[in-house]
């Protein structure tokens, strides 16, 4: 599994938020080049394509970390950590 880092947009964070949060790639449709990412908080809501996350090198995360149970938005799971 594949480590990315998500930017958390200007208005789901506070002054001392994290610019990134860090999730893994659990399923992608390489036909509409979308991506699934679960972060610690659940899977986060709808798709994301290439452009909008960045490439880890390092494995931060592993599969049993992130919770796959629940759906959550990128906000939901800003306010979780």
């Amino acid at each position: 599994m594949l480590n990315v880092a998500v930017p958390v947009p200007l208005v789901d964070r506070g002054r001392g938020d994290l610019l990134n949060m860090l999730g893994i790639i659990v399923n992608r449709n390489l036909d509409m080049g979308q991506y699934t990412i679960a972060v610690k908080a659940g899977i986060l809501n709808g798709s994301y394509s290439r452009n909008l996350f960045d490439l880890c090198p390092q494995q931060l995360l592993k599969l049993n970390d992130v919770d796959q149970e629940n759906q959550v938005s990128l906000c939901n799971a800003v306010i979780a950590i």
